[in-house]
């Protein structure tokens, strides 16, 4: 007899996902929605609410015996026009979002953290420039409590748009503030496609999409030793594993 959980001539196995009831989210109309876990049994989401300015909400949902779903008040994060919102982990509790801000016709990259305490959401004490240049294209992903990297495309000048990347801390003194490690280049050319993914608990892989050299896909990996001591990030060759501070 065939194993359950092989596909039968051809058609899925019979392991059906049981759906909870729906949730509506936002008083306004809610996109580009990013979600990450905050703790057991709970997750963060992040959405810009398009009739309310494009600006940054933020909310805790907690699942119920019932498989449904009970969120926390929205907290309001950006009250500008924003997009690319990205969330990454820090343990429970905590989580970075970092996105960009598009006012002033401009695209700032800006991360802040977030903190749930009693069921209450709330920011931490500042919002953090991730670059001095144009920046889009942000992502970020947990590498454990406490510790996250973010990589994105950023422009000095006109059409540079190199990917960079740096390490983002759960400051230990406060537990309200982040630090940011120093930005590292992993590719110099028109950089698109940004993708992590996290390996061990001090090193990530990269990977991207080179526009400049024809569309050229690459990976490298991220090698922070330490638990992602600040400054600590370094890039690293997939060929002979030198690496750049």
């Amino acid at each position: 007899a065939p194993n359950a959980a092989e596909p039968i001539d051809g058609e899925a196995a019979p392991l059906p996902l049981v759906v909870g009831p729906e949730l509506i989210i936002g008083s306004n109309v809610a996109s580009s929605l990013e979600l990450s876990t905050f703790e057991s049994g709970a997750a963060i989401l992040c959405y810009e609410e398009s009739l309310n300015g494009k600006t940054v909400w933020c909310r805790t949902l907690s699942f119920g015996s019932d498989l449904d779903l009970t969120a926390s008040d929205e907290l309001q994060v950006s009250w500008v026009p924003s997009k690319g919102l990205s969330i990454a982990s820090l343990g429970a509790g905590f989580a970075a979002l970092c996105y960009s801000d598009v006012s002033h016709h401009e695209e700032t990259g800006k991360c802040v953290l977030l903190t749930a305490t009693g069921g209450t959401l709330e920011t931490g004490s500042g919002i953090y420039n991730l670059s001095t240049g144009l920046t889009r294209e942000t992502i970020a992903i947990s590498m454990g409590s406490g510790r996250a990297i973010t990589c994105y495309q950023t422009s000095d000048f006109a059409g540079q748009m190199e990917g960079r990347c740096r390490v983002i801390l759960l400051d230990d003194l406060s537990d309200s503030s982040l630090i940011l490690g120093e930005e590292v280049v992993v590719n110099s050319g028109r950089t698109w496609g940004l993708s992590l993914s996290r390996l061990f608990d001090d090193t990530a892989l990269v990977c991207f999409t080179d526009t400049s050299t024809q569309d050229k896909g690459s990976c490298r990996t991220l090698y922070g030793p330490w638990a992602f001591v600040v400054g600590e990030a370094r890039v690293c060759s997939p060929f002979d594993m030198s690496c750049v501070e």
